[in-house]
């Protein structure tokens, strides 16, 4: 009879087994080390991005000024200077009315509007997906063209105000009118993002049914109240803080729409030490400002990060209902939603029609008639062969491109890092980067302007890549984290199997499969920095002049070609409008940074 032996320490219904332990714990040694050497990039692009805000703490305790770069060392005097002046306090309350106005006005409309858009049919569809175009465009070019709507001689609003009476009427002119008219022009450019987020929110609840309500008689009101709100609240909570943290520190739209004026009636915390620094030349006095604002910021943030993590646990805690056709605006008539749905698109879209009217109208034409009228390519020829206009586009082009590609280089390692690796204080690093938005762009200028001038960077190709950088790496840096954090860890587990190294995972396996988020959280990024105002406005000069920068000063010069203004305005938007075209079903992932999924 024949017998088998068997190896000690093995029973005899397994099979052999390979020993992966020394292998494992290679893999482990290596992984351990990883995130901090794809992190390392970054880290160094965030201590040159922090040298500035310290620098600029520095320079708040003496007396520099932009005339000259002697200073001496002051103590607390620009702070007392800055805390004791009534025009600093006027200031904060045309910043916090500003800020609160236009953020309860956007999350209420957003959120009335993305509930009427919860409906497949044809019109909802068409409203998905050309509400976005404000949102799309420069700051200072939604303002730019708002100021040609509202414009006396050239705009259209002149001609239903002057049926009520109000031919006169002077929008950002009048003093008393004017902080309304920049709150409008910001309620119209974002209100598309608390859209963007709250459909998405509303999109993405449960389907199953909610059979009790419907049992019990729950009316519409009473679903929306007690159980679809309480589980969008984590969205609208993101949306809020977003809002919040861009219109505190708002600056271009207020710029390019009034410059702070009439009367200081719009001089925001953020004009305010813009003109303290660049046309009173009072650098330092400045800086106390900037830090003021960057703490409350801070401060609204951290208060709302906390209700945020509240709203979640009552969001999990909720019970689940499917969309349904009676939603919570489900009293509302079909014609009636539908006759709101068309009055917010005219709202939204008509300014842009109005911009491309303006741009292929004549001259001769252009304070005599409305909509007919002999189209020209004229404004175009002009905008072209009359002006440097080719140029700033070109500058714009070079700068955000290689400003984004800077980004993809360093941000989509740190990316793969904190989506993949668990390590002592990522989530402090993750939010470190997040935390570079929160900052004014204002108080960056001001140190890195004495910085470029030191290293001749101010009107250069170069500074204006690195600056944006504040732009584009924390935006692509969050996107892309969710997208490896989605990725299964199981194909990780086999490649390691298979004996790839952390980098060969990443390379082969990881990152081919995030190439679609990586080309939409590019081309946003793009769109961001095609779009951005105010470093180009302040760092950049005749060389680097930007587009964005150029078209606002079509409308400065001392003679206005209205149709020249409206044409190179719509050339700067277009590229922002087609992108966000292209990516639009990445778009709710972008502009929440990640926090929110479309």
């Amino acid at each position: 009879m024949n017998t088998t032996t068997i190896a000690p320490g093995r029973r005899g219904s397994e099979p052999p087994r390979t020993d992966l332990s020394e292998a494992g714990r290679k893999y482990a040694r290596k992984k351990a080390l990883g995130p901090f050497l794809v992190l390392a990039p970054s880290f160094l692009l965030t201590i040159g991005i922090l040298i500035p805000f310290i620098v600029a703490i520095f320079y708040s305790f003496t007396d520099l000024t932009l005339r000259s770069s002697e200073f001496n060392i002051i103590g607390i005097g620009n702070y007392v200077a800055t805390f004791t002046s009534p025009d600093f306090w006027h200031s904060v309350s045309i910043t916090l009315l500003y800020a609160f106005c236009a953020t309860a006005v956007e999350m209420l409309l957003g959120l009335g509007i993305a509930l009427l858009l919860n409906e497949e049919n044809w019109l909802s569809k068409f409203l998905r997906l050309v509400l976005i175009f404000p949102l799309m465009i420069a700051p200072a070019i939604g303002a730019l063209v708002w100021q040609l709507m509202t414009n006396p001689s050239v705009g259209i609003l002149r001609f239903p105000l002057s049926w009520i009476g109000l031919g006169g009427f002077r929008w950002s002119a009048d003093p008393n009118w004017a902080l309304f008219s920049v709150i409008l022009i910001d309620v119209w450019i974002y209100t598309p993002f608390v859209v963007i987020l709250a459909l998405a929110g509303l999109r993405s609840l449960p389907k199953s049914p909610y059979e009790a309500a419907l049992i019990d008689g729950g009316s519409a009101w009473f679903v929306f109240r007690n159980l679809t709100l309480p589980m969008l609240a984590p969205v609208l909570v993101i949306a809020l803080i977003f809002r919040l943290m861009t219109s505190l520190q708002e600056f271009a739209i207020i710029f390019a729409a009034t410059r702070g004026g009439p009367g200081g009636r719009t001089l925001s915390l953020a004009l305010a030490a813009y003109n303290q620094a660049f046309r009173f030349y009072n650098l330092a006095g400045s800086i106390p400002m900037l830090l003021f604002l960057w703490a409350s910021i801070y401060a609204v943030c951290f208060i709302l990060i906390g209700y945020w993590r509240k709203a979640q646990k009552i969001s999990s805690g909720a019970v689940q209902i499917m969309k349904q056709e009676g939603n919570a605006l489900g009293a509302v008539g079909s014609a009636a939603k539908t006759v709101l749905l068309i009055l917010y698109a005219l709202f939204a879209l008509f300014p842009l029609l109005w911009m491309v009217i303006l741009s292929f109208k004549p001259d001769s034409q252009m304070f005599t008639t409305t909509f007919i009228f002999t189209p020209t390519l004229e404004n175009f020829r002009a905008v072209f062969a009359e002006s440097d206009f080719v140029r700033t586009l070109w500058n714009n082009l070079v700068v955000s491109v290689l400003a984004v590609g800077l980004s993809l280089v360093i941000g989509v390692p740190a990316a793969y890092a904190l989506g993949r690796f668990d390590f002592k204080g990522k989530e402090e690093i993750a939010f470190t980067f997040l935390s570079f938005k929160f900052a004014p762009e204002i108080l960056v200028i001001i140190p890195l302007y004495l910085i470029y001038q030191q290293l001749h960077l101010i009107d250069s190709i170069v500074g204006l890549i690195w600056v944006y950088q504040l732009i584009s790496l924390p935006l692509l840096i969050w996107i892309l984290r969710g997208f490896f954090e989605d990725l299964s860890k199981d194909m990780e587990a086999a490649a390691q199997l298979d004996g790839y190294s952390w980098w060969q995972v990443f390379f082969k396996i990881l990152l081919p499969l995030v190439k679609p988020g990586l080309v939409a959280a590019g081309l946003l990024c793009f769109i961001f920095c095609w779009n951005s105002f105010t470093f180009a406005l302040l760092l950049g000069g005749g060389n680097t002049q930007t587009s964005t920068v150029s078209v606002t000063r079509f409308l400065a010069s001392d003679t206005v070609h209205y149709g020249w203004v409206a044409a190179a305005a719509l050339i700067c938007a277009l590229p922002g409008i087609i992108l966000a075209l292209l990516i639009q079903k990445h778009l709710v992932r972008g502009l929440s940074f990640g926090a929110v999924k479309g």
